[in-house]
């Protein structure tokens, strides 16, 4: 296990990240090494950026996917390479609408009681 990988394994600890996040950052993070062929450490944000949007555009991954990724990164270079200036963050997915809570209800006849 390398250095860094024990570094972060004893942040997410002290943290008490539950077993299944810790394997999720780990796998996010061996990920991003493995795209660039590089120590995650010597990667910049523009590269992390890019790699999350090589995730979306050409592996398709899932917006929860990808937000687990950019989370996995976040903590990695704040927390544990302790860099205050990676700031990466995706937006916010949109919610569901009104409308498309209206498509699914099954009770069409409440929605319709409030003059909806």
């Amino acid at each position: 296990m390398s250095e860094l990988r024990k570094r972060m394994m004893r942040e997410m600890d002290l943290r008490n990240f539950a077993p299944k996040t810790k394997q999720a950052y780990t796998h996010a993070v061996a990920g991003l090494a493995n795209y660039y062929k590089r120590q995650p450490d010597k990667i910049s944000q523009k590269e992390v950026e890019d790699y999350l949007l090589y995730l979306k555009n050409e592996r398709k991954l899932s917006f929860n996917t990808r937000n687990v990724a950019a989370s996995a990164f976040k903590f990695f270079y704040n927390t544990t390479l302790k860099d205050e200036s990676c700031t990466i963050d995706l937006p916010p997915r949109k919610g569901p609408t009104l409308l498309h809570w209206i498509a699914r209800s099954s009770r069409p006849l409440r929605v319709r009681a409030l003059g909806l």
